[in-house]
């Protein structure tokens, strides 16, 4: 099963630093979502790569030992990123059972949704990591899941 995750960057689930009590207390609970999941069938999971909910959402698949695919948006997705988020991207990357550049060329916003749409029409079941808020790439991402009708999500408070 193909579980994928859509989320929110760090400023929306309590900063950067993983150990804060938001996102630890959400990062729990997709630990326990993807290890239920897990021990009924074997999980692959889908991340988009981007700091904050997707890389953690990797570094849980690392740690459960759950395989997982990279949906990178365009490659250079980390070029304006701190030295030390490269240094982890570049592992995660490297961890990652597959990496899929969904788009060529440098950013466009559009790109951001498309490997959204990729993730959606690749998976089997969503972890949505969602404030609520009405705007962003998350959202937009909510939004084509419901659109699709395709995919069940399970919701996890930001």
């Amino acid at each position: 099963m193909k579980v994928m995750v859509t989320g929110h960057r760090p400023i929306k689930i309590g900063g950067y630093d993983r150990d804060n009590p938001i996102r630890s207390r959400i990062n729990e609970q997709v630990r326990n979502i993807l290890r239920n999941v897990n021990e009924v069938v074997p999980v692959t999971g889908i991340t988009g790569m981007a700091i904050g909910t997707d890389q953690d959402f990797a570094l849980i698949c690392k740690e459960l030992e759950i395989p997982y695919l990279s949906y990178v948006p365009f490659e250079g997705q980390e070029s304006v990123w701190p030295a030390i988020a490269k240094d982890e991207y570049y592992d995660l990357l490297g961890s990652s059972e597959e990496v899929v550049y969904v788009n060529k060329g440098n950013y466009t916003p559009k790109k951001m949704q498309l490997r959204n749409e990729a993730m959606v029409n690749n998976s089997d079941l969503a972890i949505a990591v969602w404030n609520g808020d009405t705007r962003g790439g998350t959202y937009n991402c909510i939004s084509y899941l419901k659109k699709t009708k395709k995919v069940p999500i399970i919701y996890v408070e930001a």
